[in-house]
């Protein structure tokens, strides 16, 4: 909780005594069911809100575990999937091309696609349990998108345009948050989702009228 959507509490954890090692140890216990969620959300914040301070060394790190996250991704539900999204997508801002070998290194970039896609129907409406999962779906298409087109021509494949009218049209209040105690919203996203649906419809409608 304490890293969550605040600066200087992860950029203490960065630079503390230990900071050298901290994001090492976070990717290691990944692999560790009993702990990974906590460490994927905790990775999450520090490259949310401290990306300047990550070392080369942090940085390699994160692209040697991204694997075991796109993996747990693809069977994960619920908060666990939701955690990770939010991981990957971060990642994926910091380390594009590692994010992309990834994809491209494990012939899993169609699987990803749809599963993203997934996640947005399988939560047609606004969740109470997963109030973010569909905000850190779509900025994760999007930064996809915006990095490489072949993603786009996957997202229209796999009827990315059908699941964002769907999210438009069920969009809540509360999923203008970007950070919950429970259900409930308490700090406002720095992009309402309404945003981030054009933002994601842009990127389709520029794919299509181009080819």
């Amino acid at each position: 909780m304490l890293a969550m959507d605040n600066v200087n509490n992860c950029l203490a954890m960065l630079l503390g005594e230990r900071g050298n090692e901290f994001v090492e140890v976070l990717t290691s216990i990944i692999h560790i069911e009993r702990y990974r969620c906590v460490s994927a959300s905790l990775l999450r914040n520090i490259c949310q809100h401290a990306r300047p301070e990550l070392k080369e060394a942090d940085l390699k790190e994160l692209s040697y575990c991204l694997r075991q996250v796109l993996e747990i991704i693809l069977v994960a539900d619920g908060p666990e999937l939701d955690i990770f999204i939010g991981l990957s997508s971060e990642i994926s801002k910091i380390a594009p091309g590692d994010f992309n070998r990834e994809l491209d290194d494990d012939h899993i970039k169609d699987k990803f696609v749809k599963r993203l896609v997934e996640a947005l129907n399988a939560n047609a409406e606004p969740s109470a349990q997963c109030p973010g999962i569909r905000r850190v779906v779509l900025e994760q298409a999007i930064t996809m998108m915006e990095h490489d087109s072949r993603y786009t021509n996957c997202f229209i494949d796999s009827r990315m345009e059908d699941a964002l009218s769907m999210v438009e049209e069920t969009a809540s209040e509360a999923e203008n948050y970007g950070l919950f105690l429970g259900d409930v919203g308490l700090m406002e996203a720095r992009e309402p989702l309404s945003s981030l649906v054009a933002r994601a419809k842009q990127q389709l409608a520029a794919y299509r009228s181009s080819h």
